[in-house]
């Protein structure tokens, strides 16, 4: 970070790209300055902000030059400082990948050895330490999108790989997951979003629009038990819905970054942080609704079924959705729902939380603000709220499976659905045995490769004799 108090100083920076963002932080002792391109005034900005601190803000952001060298000015004009934190180049021109579906295509067996020669340096959820920049960077998947518009995969398989699944990344938007297979990865199912472009005011630079959905992620983290089912970062207006989400070593579903970054300072003070840092992110405005999540937190502590981090609300009070989900069968240290440090801008509402937990809602500390739950349910009375401006109501507590109308509504329409919803209902039950019963049949699918999936929901046994294919 470098500053400067006299008027008329000046910071320069010669680039190769189409564009350059410049972090800086805004507060009452800042003012104005002028912005040169090429030895022209481009703008003149303010970092002037009565209200307060905050750091690593995209004061100028410019994009759309023509490809080549240019050199950025920045000339202090006015207030007691300029202060500048970094520079972020924009390296090419913004052209996204467009309009594209792959459909009915299997992606099996990627490799990845960076942990073969650096280690698993883990942060958390997938996202690692890069040993070069101290910076997060996510695990690779097997299937990346950078930067794409309108990108569209449909019933597709993605299994036995060495790293992620897929990776709908830097920046990419309007682009979809449906109806597809994920199944068996190292690392985390599905990625979205990033985890380090929190400052974008660049809406063009954005992860925005992305739907995952009727989609059945499972047995992920096989390897990196950190590992989660679907994670997204920075992203906005993000939809995550109708999914079948199971057999994850640590979380179900994970949407957000950054702790407390967003937290003002008279939270993290009450926090117990002894240094205030804050800035604001883009994110806010993203879904998490009709998820079937069960079978997660199986090998990790201190995750939730549903988690989330950092801020919503882009800065502003653009809230985001967690409703109508079922979770069940998460580990017995694990918070069902689990918004972590410096979560706001949510509401929780109509979800049915069941068998297993050690709560069903936990909230632990005041970074974590601005959030309302009610209507839920639940067969575990145990929360905790110590987060700030949160309205919470104690869900519909529930014994013996005697789950109302309103739950069992909830429970009926999780998960995939139409053509993507797993047979349910059938039953082996009887009073006497019989061997080699036919259980289940179906006919006249697509030629290709298929799965099927028996899940055990009660009884003693799930027993399985034989397949027959046709």
């Amino acid at each position: 970070m470098h500053a400067t108090t006299v008027n008329g100083a000046a910071a320069s920076y010669t680039f190769t790209g189409t564009g350059i963002e410049v972090l800086s932080e805004e507060n009452d002792d800042e003012g104005s300055i002028g912005v040169y391109v090429d030895g022209s005034l481009y703008e003149t900005v303010s970092a002037y902000d009565a209200s307060e601190r905050l750091a690593q803000q995209a004061v100028v952001a410019i994009s759309g030059l023509s490809q080549g060298t240019h050199t950025i000015e920045l000339v202090k004009e006015s207030g007691a400082y300029l202060l500048l934190d970094a520079l972020v180049v924009i390296p090419t021109a913004i052209q996204p990948v467009h309009n594209i579906t792959v459909s009915g295509v299997t992606f099996a067996y990627s490799t990845w050895t960076t942990p073969d020669t650096e280690g698993y340096l883990d942060n958390q959820s997938g996202i690692l330490w890069d040993p070069a920049t101290d910076l997060p960077v996510k695990t690779p998947a097997a299937v990346q999108v950078h930067r794409g518009d309108d990108i569209n995969f449909t019933g597709d398989v993605i299994e036995h790989t060495g790293d992620a699944g897929i990776d709908l990344a830097d920046g990419t938007q309007d682009s979809a997951i449906t109806g597809d297979w994920i199944t068996d990865t190292s690392s985390t199912g599905v990625e979205l979003g990033e985890a380090d472009d929190y400052y974008q005011v660049i809406p063009a630079l954005m992860s925005t629009g992305d739907t995952v959905t009727d989609s059945t992620i499972t047995d992920v983290g096989q390897d990196y038990h950190d590992g989660v089912g679907i994670w997204a970062g920075y992203t906005r207006d993000a939809v995550i819905s109708q999914n079948d989400v199971g057999y994850a070593s640590y979380d179900g579903i994970s949407l957000g970054w950054g702790w407390g970054w967003q937290s003002p300072c008279s939270m993290q003070a009450a926090q117990g942080l002894s240094t205030c840092r804050q800035g604001t992110d883009y994110a806010g405005g993203n879904q998490i609704t009709g998820n079937d999540i069960h079978n997660v937190m199986q090998y990790l502590v201190d995750g939730g079924a549903i988690y989330t981090n950092g801020g919503q609300g882009g800065g502003g009070s653009l809230s985001s959705v967690i409703s109508g989900n079922v979770v069940a069968e998460a580990g017995s240290t694990a918070t069902m729902i689990y918004p972590d440090e410096g979560s706001s801008y949510w509401d929780i509402t109509d979800n049915v939380l069941r068998f297993g937990g050690a709560s069903w809602v936990g909230m632990w500390t005041p970074t974590i603000n601005n959030i309302t739950v009610d209507d839920n349910y639940s067969d575990n009375s145990s929360y905790y709220d110590n987060g700030t401006d949160i309205t919470l109501t104690q869900a519909t507590i529930v014994t013996d499976g005697a789950w109302p109308a309103a739950a069992q509504a909830i429970i009926a329409a999780a998960g995939p659905s139409g053509q993507h919803t797993p047979v349910t209902g059938l039953d082996a039950y009887a009073a006497t045995r019989s061997a080699q019963q036919v259980l289940y049949s179906v006919s006249g699918l697509t030629p290709g490769l298929h799965t099927l999936t028996l899940i055990k929901d009660s009884g003693i046994y799930l027993l399985v004799d034989r397949f027959d294919v046709g």
